[in-house]
């Protein structure tokens, strides 16, 4: 039996004791659907948790963790005295949405794939020479991984595996491992996909490299996020792509819903803005999405280490926001597993799912198969799950050891940046140092990472920063590292910018 209730100013609320998505989940997709579809006005006050868990029979613990999710995720906003709110910033027309959603995705003013495709061109600059060499920012501690129960699972599934599947197979992914991400994004990103919408591919810089030429016409134009990721970057202009730089702040990727009408794609990293960190907020990814459907164009998100995030629940994904099927959802296992594994999937709108996997068909087949079969092993079993619990305590630990020390030794020189997410932070320089110098100058800080943000940029930033990347790092070698990176900044500082 679902429990409901009416509390104040909360419409009705149905939570389903014997569903097995947690009450908190549940309570905090009941409040954000609520607020999405206009039942809750923006400054709309909301009762205490004390007296929401006494109307509904569940623990205040419960109700804390579902506020806190929706604070998290910009629904909601707090301060003394005036207790829990709807917040105020949102645009006027969320109401709208729950409507919009409603209806078919395959609506005749839904963007279409390209009508005649593109060849890949070569990129305005090498790899080599925008990506740089050495170790990546964003690799996993691979020794933590639980290489002996993949190993048996593995094993089991090289016995159970059906002949057949040993031949060419769906270039669209394995079913079941197809249907455990779709069950996994509804549970950790509130997206309610189907399998078939799901397709495996070898990592995320393959889902760019198809979202590039399959969606997209050479010479058509597209938002991109400055500073940006150079993967994207590569993807996009490798296909004959024309970028249009869009500077962030701290809410994310400045949208103007007005504007740039006649580009045909954005990307994004909403969770965890790629380099700097900072997550989208909640105006600002419908903003985005208000954008897509006056410009008819589609939208690439990539949420690439969206799964660490500290303090709460990870966030829904911008793809769950979407009511018209302009949002390709772009994800990977190369941060929670191991990039060797080369798996990644995207997440497309039913309309296009089956040409989709056609096309990436024509790319490579298909993924590994027994890889694929013992991936969704691992996930069913539930071992991922816990590795995933495991990695974000680690990290969450060896991040705030990291902040302790860049402000031990680092302050009145440096200025920290850290959201509770992701693997990496970002430190700001002084005026007139050069990041890229300064990390050189920082490269015996190993096994921390050091890289400029300079590198990622297509316009120039006020001031040089660092990425500093700690996924790697034991707690005992963050504190001589750090110092060693101070060192750098210090010896940096007041030498003229290099050419």
């Amino acid at each position: 039996m679902a429990k409901t209730a009416g509390q104040g100013d909360l419409p009705l609320l149905r939570l389903d004791r014997k569903s097995q998505t947690p009450l908190h989940k549940q309570l905090h997709a009941e409040i954000s659907r609520a607020v999405l579809d206009g039942r809750l006005k923006p400054g709309a006050r909301l009762p205490s948790t004390r007296r929401l868990s006494s109307d509904l029979g569940i623990a205040r613990n419960t109700a804390n963790a579902a506020y806190d999710q929706l604070l998290a995720e910009g629904y909601v906003e707090c301060a003394v005295g005036s207790g829990t709110r709807v917040a105020s910033a949102l645009p006027s027309h969320v109401a709208p949405r729950a409507r919009q959603r409603e209806r078919q995705t395959r609506s005749a003013k839904a963007p279409l794939l390209s009508r005649r495709g593109t060849q890949l061109t070569a990129a305005t600059r090498s790899a080599d020479s925008v990506e740089g060499r050495g170790p990546a920012i964003g690799a996993p501690d691979v020794s933590a991984f639980p290489l002996k129960q993949w190993k048996r699972l593995m094993a089991r599934q090289i016995e159970a595996l059906p002949r057949d599947q040993l031949a060419y197979t769906r270039s669209a992914g394995y079913a079941p491992l197809r249907s455990a991400i779709a069950e996994h994004l509804g549970r950790t990103r509130g997206m309610s996909v189907s399998p078939k919408q799901v397709i495996v591919v070898a990592g995320a810089q393959h889902a760019l490299d198809l979202a590039a030429r399959l969606f997209l016409d050479h010479g058509d134009s597209m938002l991109f996020e400055d500073p940006g990721y150079l993967g994207a970057r590569i993807a996009f202009l490798a296909a004959g792509v024309t970028l249009r730089p869009v500077p962030v702040d701290a809410e994310g990727m400045v949208v103007d819903a007005t504007r740039h009408t006649e580009a045909r794609a954005a990307y994004i990293t909403p969770a965890h803005q790629y380099p700097l960190g900072m997550t989208m907020s909640l105006a600002r990814r419908l903003a985005l999405l208000e954008w897509a459907e006056k410009a008819n164009a589609w939208i690439f998100e990539d949420d690439y280490d969206g799964e660490y995030r500290y303090g709460s629940d990870p966030l829904s994904a911008l793809a769950s926001l979407d009511a018209s099927g302009r949002v390709i959802y772009i994800g990977t296992f190369s941060k929670v597993l191991f990039p060797g594994l080369r798996i990644g999937f995207m997440v497309v709108p039913p309309n296009v799912a089956g040409r989709v996997a056609s096309a990436r068909g024509f790319t490579d087949r298909h993924s590994p198969i027994i890889e694929q079969a013992t991936l969704a092993a691992f996930m069913r079993s539930g071992a991922f799950a816990r590795h995933v619990r495991r990695m974000r305590s680690m990290y969450e630990e060896r991040r705030a050891a990291v902040v302790r020390a860049l402000e031990r030794h680092g302050r009145g020189l440096v200025d920290v940046e850290a959201p509770q997410t992701g693997m990496h932070v970002t430190v700001w320089l002084p005026h007139q140092a050069d990041d890229t110098r300064v990390a050189e100058g920082a490269a015996s800080a190993a096994p921390l990472v050091v890289l400029p943000i300079s590198g990622y940029c297509m316009r120039p930033l006020p001031r040089g920063g660092l990425q500093v990347g700690f996924a790697q790092a034991p707690i005992a070698s963050i504190e001589p590292a750090v110092r060693r990176i101070v060192e750098a900044v210090r010896t940096c500082k007041g030498r003229e910018p290099g050419p």
